[in-house]
């Protein structure tokens, strides 16, 4: 056993048929922030809506259909 996860491990940007080994390329403490380039490796994160206003969207739609349709 050598601690790699096979599959989909796209946790750091690679490819998703690469595997995560885990080695730690480096350890220490730091007296500034890091710089957008820094950052720039680091996994992504993509906004998603919240289910109550996807459902309040959904049902806005709706009604609208039926209020046109009651007029037709």
């Amino acid at each position: 056993m050598n601690g790699d996860l096979p599959g989909q491990t796209n946790y750091l940007g690679g490819s998703p048929n690469e595997s995560l080994v885990g080695e730690i390329f480096g350890v220490g403490t730091y007296e500034r922030a890091l710089t957008p380039e820094e950052i720039g490796g680091l996994a992504r994160a993509f906004a998603v809506p919240e289910p109550s206003s996807l459902a309040m969207l959904s049902i806005g739609c709706v009604g609208l259909m039926f209020r046109r349709r009651k007029r037709a």
